[in-house]
């Protein structure tokens, strides 16, 4: 399975990468490639945390990442409430499906 992640890149290159479905699943790198390696080391990470807060997951051990959106930036990824908050990828109305 791949992870669906958008990239918010600033100027120096910094770079911001989220996964869509797994809300506060995040990381941040000093360029493209090293937000997605971080990315990837997080996904486990977070369905451990998950399991450690009594859910019952699955943790994959070869997650794969899918970049569906790059987008660029005037300010820093890693800054809240910049010029860039809400991606179109984002704009999905909230539901109950899974």
């Amino acid at each position: 399975m791949a992870y669906k992640t958008c990239l918010i890149i600033g100027p120096d290159g910094s770079t911001q990468s989220h996964i869509h479905n797994l809300m506060g699943c995040f990381a941040l790198g000093s360029t493209k490639e090293r937000a997605r390696m971080k990315l990837k080391s997080a996904i486990p990470t977070y369905f451990s945390w998950l399991r450690s807060h009594g859910e019952e997951v699955a943790i994959p051990t070869r997650p794969m990442v899918a970049i569906v959106q790059e987008l660029r930036i005037r300010g820093s990824p890693g800054d809240a409430g910049g010029p860039d908050p809400l991606l179109h990828c984002d704009r999905v109305a909230a539901s109950y499906e899974t």
